[in-house]
């Protein structure tokens, strides 16, 4: 919506955010300025908040340097509580903190040149990268709109540009505003990726809720289907246990997993399970 003076909510909302987060502060940004764990003013929950999904936040592993509420896992991130960040920027925290900023202040100085053949080749986060792009450039002549990931491009009707370069794609996203003004037009790009995921989610639960009620319908024969990752040798252990000791799966499923396993595991010994 606009008011009377005919700003946008979005450019209202940008304003107010370059208004706290001017260059010169960014110049001067600190690690705790940049990100705290449950404080939704850092510098990159901010730039985050502008995702047009409005689906929460993003993994705080995506934004290279983070206070976790649980140290980050894996081969790819360094650990210093209260910090975790990724290893491509070093072993050491402060020189790893330098290194971001660094980052932040080339996307920022690339996108005053207009350069975006320098954003791209930049290693920043890549949806969180477009986003400060699109948040510190010239708004008088505006050449960003930060819809680049593949999904975001089919909500918005560009699904035979998926495989196309950013450096392609967002030429042509912003020639199709035509005389439209800028503001709106994002609006308009935003509302429809929000609608484009929440229609999305719906039909994920509508799929969910007819599974589950497939499963209930037929208590023994029972297949679990779904692509790689999704769960299938999580849950068939519920269903083996709640087949045998006749419990439904909403009981098995508020036990603890050791004890679970267990008793999967003592039938599965007896062989009334083949696994």
């Amino acid at each position: 919506e606009q008011s009377g003076d005919q700003t946008t909510a979005l450019e209202k909302k940008v304003k107010a955010f370059l208004e706290h987060w001017p260059i010169d502060r960014i110049k001067n940004l600190t690690i705790e300025d940049y990100h705290q764990a449950n404080n939704q003013l850092s510098f990159i929950v901010q730039v985050d908040l502008f995702s047009p999904t409005e689906n929460g936040l993003t993994m705080s592993n995506h934004y290279e340097i983070w206070q976790p509420l649980t140290l980050g896992k894996g081969p790819d991130y360094h650990n210093q509580i209260p910090y975790s960040w990724h290893r491509r920027f070093g072993d050491d925290l402060n020189i790893a903190f330098t290194k971001l900023k660094q980052e932040i202040l080339n996307i920022i100085e690339a996108t005053k040149q207009r350069d975006l053949k320098a954003i791209d080749q930049i290693a920043f986060n890549a949806s969180l990268k477009w986003m400060i792009a699109f948040l510190y450039q010239d708004f008088s002549d505006p050449f960003i709109i930060p819809i680049v990931s593949e999904p975001n491009k089919k909500r918005i009707g560009y699904a035979e540009y998926v495989r196309k370069p950013l450096t392609e794609f967002l030429p042509i996203l912003l020639d199709d505003k035509g005389e439209q003004a800028f503001f709106p037009y994002v609006e308009k790009l935003f509302a429809m990726v929000k609608k484009g995921y929440w229609d999305n989610k719906q039909k994920k639960q509508q799929t969910k809720e007819l599974l589950d009620n497939v499963m209930t319908q037929q208590p023994l024969n029972r297949i679990l289907f779904g692509a790689a990752g999704t769960g299938k040798t999580f849950h068939s252990m519920n269903h083996a246990l709640s087949i045998i000791e006749n419990k439904p799966l909403e009981v098995l499923e508020q036990e603890n997993r050791t004890a679970l396993k267990l008793r999967f595991d003592e039938y599965k010994a007896q062989g009334q399970i083949k696994f």
